[in-house]
């Protein structure tokens, strides 16, 4: 049987292993979480800048989770 580091060695380069889709998940999750933060108006931001912001870090965290679906789908 293959051991996981091995199996880490032998993945596609189009492909990712299991550390590090997680590591790319727990990535996403803090962004997502500090974008949430981020999302309460600030003092001197307008309310169209602070939409344009969340609609900029949704397209953002969007594209990097759709990279690593297809990159995880070899695990």
């Amino acid at each position: 049987m293959i051991s996981l580091k091995e199996f880490d060695t032998v993945i596609p380069t189009d492909q990712c292993s299991r550390s590090l889709f997680t590591a790319q998940r727990d990535k996403l999750a803090k962004l997502m979480r500090n974008s949430v933060s981020e999302a309460v108006p600030a003092s001197g931001k307008s309310l169209e800048q602070v939409k344009r912001d969340e609609v900029l870090r949704e397209r953002h965290i969007e594209q990097r989770l759709q990279r690593l679906i297809v990159r995880a789908k070899g695990i």
